[in-house]
């Protein structure tokens, strides 16, 4: 039996596994959208791996509902640093872990987190997106 723990974070919910203690099934993808499922499952916006890393203490991997890889999540990542702290598995306040985004900093001071992500990528050549560069953003109209 797998052994999870339900998280929230400004409103997105995650499953967290500890994968350095537990055995994971082969089909990771399978295990995310089971998990993920609100009517048949635990329900989340993703469930979230602790892994030991290769250059850091911790590696975080996400898989989305639909079983996709995510590279990261802010409210996931503080989730994490939680997570670790809250089962003794660090007691340092300044985490690196491992992310599909990078090396990410976190820093851990009492209840809560902080998370240098970096500068934000808002240039359409930045972000890795469907479709052509070129095409105009929609416009809306507000009151």
């Amino acid at each position: 039996m797998l052994q999870f723990t339900k998280m929230h974070g400004l409103g997105n919910d995650f499953v967290m596994v500890d994968a350095i203690k537990q055995t994971m099934p082969a089909d990771l993808k399978q295990l995310a959208v089971e998990m993920n499922d609100r009517r048949f499952g635990i329900g989340g916006d993703g469930l979230i791996l602790v892994l030991k890393g290769q250059n850091a203490p911790f590696k975080m991997r996400m898989l989305n509902p639909d079983g996709s890889e995510s590279e990261m999540c802010g409210n996931g990542i503080r989730c994490f640093a939680k997570y670790v702290r809250d089962r003794g598995l660090t007691d340092a306040e300044s985490v690196p872990v491992e992310t599909g985004a990078g090396l990410l900093q976190l820093t851990i001071q009492g209840e809560g987190v902080r998370v240098n992500m970096g500068k934000a990528k808002l240039l359409r050549g930045e972000i890795p997106m469907a479709g052509p560069a070129n095409e105009p953003a929609k416009a809306f109209d507000f009151e």
